[in-house]
């Protein structure tokens, strides 16, 4: 049985220097996330250990939550669809802008027997207001819907509610192009205030709550 439920790594010196690369670098992109707009990145001198990259945020457990939940997504082994954000990861990347912007991020978790609109109307709507974000001033938004295992049977309805309360999920030819694109190595011209949902699972949510957790890319002046 153990055989069957253990990951095998066949090359130990890939494994580490993979391993290495990939701390190393969400250590840097975290390091780029200043905590106000007066706080620049850390740069090379600076302490740049696990803790004081993600310390530095003003909500560093939000924070966190935020961006494990964007993982958990991208790296869903059942996903939805192709259409969605689940394993397009691509869709982050392409929707960063050139210059300064800010990043918006939050997470909350429903009560037991809540479904999508309910969270979203009761606990993402105050969220926002309360930290001066705003769909309909993001440039890109990315929305995880996280849910435990009471719900894992039903998340097709799950993935369908948040598609309809969000309004996320790609147009169809601009899903199309950006697959062209990606397939051709060429680089995807993203649509400003574009919506991206996916949905992922998690067997720590407790009963049949739901997380929804949000990134969102905003022109500086559009935080109030």
């Amino acid at each position: 049985m153990l055989k069957r439920m253990t990951a095998f790594i066949h090359d130990g010196n890939a494994f580490r220097q993979s391993f290495e690369a990939t701390a190393l670098a969400v250590t840097d992109l975290f390091s780029l996330c200043g905590p106000s707009l007066d706080a620049g990145p850390l740069g090379e001198g600076d302490d740049r250990f696990g803790f004081s990259v993600t310390g530095r945020q003003q909500r560093p457990a939000e924070f966190l939550q935020a961006w494990l939940d964007l993982m958990r997504v991208t790296f869903e082994p059942s996903p939805p669809g192709t259409m969605f954000l689940n394993s397009n990861w691509d869709f982050v990347s392409a929707n960063v802008p050139a210059g300064p912007f800010a990043l918006g991020y939050l997470s909350v978790l429903g009560e037991e027997g809540e479904d999508v609109a309910v969270v979203a109307q009761r606990c993402i709507g105050s969220r926002m207001r309360e930290l001066g974000y705003g769909f309909e001033r993001a440039q890109a938004t990315f929305v995880s819907v996280v849910f435990g295992e009471q719900l894992r049977g039903r998340k097709l309805r799950v993935c369908r509610q948040a598609q309809e309360v969000f309004g996320g999920g790609f147009r169809l030819e601009a899903a199309m192009a950006a697959i062209e694109s990606v397939a051709l190595g060429q680089g995807y011209e993203a649509s400003a205030g574009d919506v991206f949902v996916g949905t992922a699972y998690d067997a720590s949510i407790p009963a049949d709550r739901l997380r929804i957790s949000v990134w969102m890319y905003s022109e500086i002046s559009a935080v109030k």
